[in-house]
């Protein structure tokens, strides 16, 4: 059976309040209780940890456009650059992110995507969790590529997402698109009637 956690600070940011002395009971690996209190229960064998002076407790981070850390990137397209990835970000406090993408080749794209949805199917233990996809390109503007290569932006093309959505297993959550580009639009229709969220980015 795994320990019970219980971790005093100052101050715990909960739910956008912030609560004084307080205190969070982890049970199982999960949070249980957050309160004034030291310990809502009497049960045995809890672990109890003294956040320094003057620190607050925050919820984990959600990360909703991230293209890697510690040296590995997304469009690396391989399970290890995902797990380098993954195992990195509770260290920064992020607990669960969207992978995102680049402008690249449309093969570069589906491989990068089929693999992070076969990588999200399997379970894994302290790292953060893996909620989906961030589609960023290549459907953006060349006047505001950035650091997208310009030489492999595509006009916004309903039947090239869904290929993107088969290879990711329908785990395409956000699309960072321009829609003042021809088509641009039309996709923005077609990703509201099937729940994924168009973000406009890149665009004039």
């Amino acid at each position: 059976m795994k320990p019970n956690i219980l971790l005093v600070g100052d101050l715990i940011n909960e739910e956008g309040q912030l609560v004084n002395n307080g205190s969070v009971w982890i049970k199982n690996d999960k949070i249980f209780h957050v309160g004034t209190t030291d310990s809502p229960s009497t049960e045995e064998d809890v672990i109890r940890y003294n956040m320094p002076q003057g620190s607050i407790i925050i919820p984990g981070m959600i990360d909703i456009h991230i293209h890697g850390a510690a040296g590995a990137d997304f469009m690396d397209g391989t399970k290890e650059a995902l797990e380098t990835i993954s195992k990195a970000l509770p260290a920064e406090g992020t607990t669960s992110f969207l992978a995102t993408t680049m402008t690249e080749e449309t093969s570069v794209i589906v491989k990068a995507v089929n693999t992070a949805s076969n990588f999200m199917k399997e379970s894994r233990t302290s790292a953060a969790e893996m909620l989906g996809i961030h589609l960023e390109g290549p459907f953006v503007s060349p006047k505001r590529a950035g650091a997208q290569p310009t030489s492999f932006i595509l006009e916004p093309n309903i039947n090239l997402f869904k290929e993107f959505q088969k290879s990711a297993d329908n785990q395409i959550k956000l699309v960072t698109l321009a829609p003042e580009m021809e088509g641009g639009l039309e996709l923005t229709k077609y990703l509201s009637l099937q729940d994924v969220i168009a973000s406009i980015g890149r665009s004039q």
